[in-house]
């Protein structure tokens, strides 16, 4: 039986309508693909870049602080500065620490939470990073593990005391401590999809035998002054704790 002619072009026409949607919804999954992976490369390749030139301004820094053979100033590091490298060889962990918890900062390396401790000092040294990305390797620390952190006055070796995990709240790792510690903290469970619900904190403490350098006296503060300073550095470690948090519960 022959169709009319309007039938025939229906039947013709719609048969290549869906064969030219589905090419083109495949090229626009190609294009999203390629999208993401130039993101992931442009993120890879920036963040990389960035830990070797930070790497060279860390040696620039301690020939600068060996010629001079100062004391370590009291004064906080500004946002942004490169700290330290942290190195756990063991897992094969190395990464640079940049003052700052912000996300920009995260992206780039380990972050240290302003107010608090600083390396080779007394007091908590609290270091953040992402679990998926600089602290990844971090699943497979163990306790006795030997934790290097390099900054420009020298290098300070810390061991792993204990792992725990424990909810996104809970911030007393973080708190300050008598002795001389080091604090990492990363999302939990690493392999978790989306904003993991949990914290993983290592906690190592410094070496007895290890020298703790004294501040200069000619920049330390006393007195009101130097009360005033410990109440700025409680606010500012109170408010990057804050923003820190928001950050690690948004991923």
């Amino acid at each position: 039986m022959t169709l009319p002619g309007g039938a025939r072009l229906l039947r013709c026409f719609y048969p290549l309508s869906a064969a030219r949607l589905l090419n083109g919804v495949k090229l626009v999954c190609w294009g999203f693909g390629v999208l993401a992976l130039a993101y992931c490369a442009w993120v890879v390749v920036g963040a990389a870049k960035y830990q070797f030139r930070s790497r060279e301004t860390l040696q620039r820094l301690r020939s600068q602080h060996l010629r001079s053979s100062s004391s370590p100033s009291t004064s906080r590091p500004a946002r942004g500065s490169v700290l330290a490298d942290l190195e756990i060889p063991r897992i094969g962990l190395s990464v640079m620490v940049v003052e700052g918890t912000d996300e920009d900062v995260l992206r780039l390396g380990a972050g240290h939470l302003p107010g608090s401790g600083l390396p080779g000092r007394t007091g908590n040294v609290v270091v953040a990073a992402h679990r998926d990305t600089f602290f990844r390797s971090l699943r497979n620390v163990q306790v006795g593990d030997t934790i290097d952190l390099t900054s420009p006055q020298g290098t300070y070796h810390y061991r792993v005391d204990w792992t725990r995990v424990v909810a996104s709240a809970e911030t007393k790792a973080l708190d300050p401590t008598p002795q001389a510690a080091l604090t990492l903290v990363t999302c939990y469970p690493f392999s978790y999809i989306g904003s993991a619900p949990d914290r993983f904190v290592v906690r190592a403490s410094m070496s007895k035998d290890e020298p703790i350098p004294q501040p200069s006296p000619s920049h330390g503060l006393v007195g009101d002054h130097q009360n005033k300073s410990n109440r700025r550095e409680i606010q500012t470690r109170k408010s990057a704790l804050r923003r820190l948090l928001h950050l690690f519960i948004r991923r």
